[in-house]
């Protein structure tokens, strides 16, 4: 058996293995703000929010320690301090899949200081992420005297705490060929469209996928079948010779051949 390419296996999802109670933001966040238990601080270009780091759930995902952080940069790039939104908690079905991912969104504040209008401008790529996190900035309240009729932006960042988590990955040439597709890219989840069907997966110990997820919201169902059925025939597996942490999930695009018009 020919086994995945061990560069490509390795797949980063942080920083600090003895931490789980502190998000990973970009770098140049990092330098801006301070961190200290749940409160998120930074002067002009954070609001403060308190509770956003979400509670641990080890009893019922104990491989894993995941953490949730919630970054608001003001449209005007006023300060906002006193904004409150309600603890963010990691869905249960990403941790599950040990799904990862940034939702960046847009949102416009009323006199009440309740939320509007509220939309995802830039997907983590999951769905499942991107409901929780629409779900709980529509939950925030803001001071109503600053914040009435401004436009904001809302970035919710998603992270498993592991330096280096191994996913399986396809085993070449252990699919059946299919006329309806074009090959199979791993960690891929780039937009799904009708090139394309993005799908995530739990892999058993003979490298056969089981609970397919396909994340394609207005695909023709058809396509979706047909990534589905093509990827049920595949193997997947990790190069014992890489050392790391174990996943059983892995994700990846079915790339599908064009039907002539």
């Amino acid at each position: 058996m020919r086994w995945p390419n061990k560069r490509a296996s390795k797949v980063l999802h942080g920083q600090a293995r003895h931490r789980c109670t502190v998000a990973r933001l970009p770098s140049f966040i990092q330098r801006l703000v301070g961190i200290h238990g749940n409160l998120l601080k930074l002067k002009t270009y954070l609001i403060a929010i308190d509770g956003v780091t979400m509670p641990m759930h080890e009893a019922s995902f104990p491989l894993r320690c995941v953490a949730a952080a919630l970054a608001i940069l003001p449209g005007l790039g006023q300060a906002m301090p006193g904004a409150a939104c309600q603890p963010q908690v990691y869905p249960q079905e990403a941790r599950r899949y040990e799904l990862d991912g940034k939702t960046t969104m847009r949102f416009s504040v009323g006199q009440d200081g309740k939320v509007v209008t509220a939309s995802v401008a830039r997907s983590s790529g999951w769905k499942v992420l991107d409901d929780a996190a629409l779900s709980n900035v529509r939950q925030c309240v803001f001071p109503a005297d600053r914040a009435a009729k401004e436009n904001f932006s809302v970035q919710y960042v998603w992270g498993l705490d592991d330096t280096e988590l191994l996913r399986p990955l396809l085993v070449p040439g252990s699919c059946q060929p299919s006329q309806r597709i074009q090959g199979y890219n791993n960690l891929d989840k780039s937009a799904s469209n009708d090139s394309g069907v993005v799908l995530r997966m739990f892999i058993g110990s003979e490298g056969a996928p089981a609970r397919i997820v396909a994340e394609a919201p207005g695909l023709p169902a058809e396509l979706v079948e047909a990534a589905i059925t093509y990827v049920q025939g595949c193997r997947f597996a990790i190069d014992p010779g890489v050392g790391g942490t174990r996943s059983w999930t892995t994700y990846g695009k079915v790339l599908l051949h064009r039907q002539p018009l």
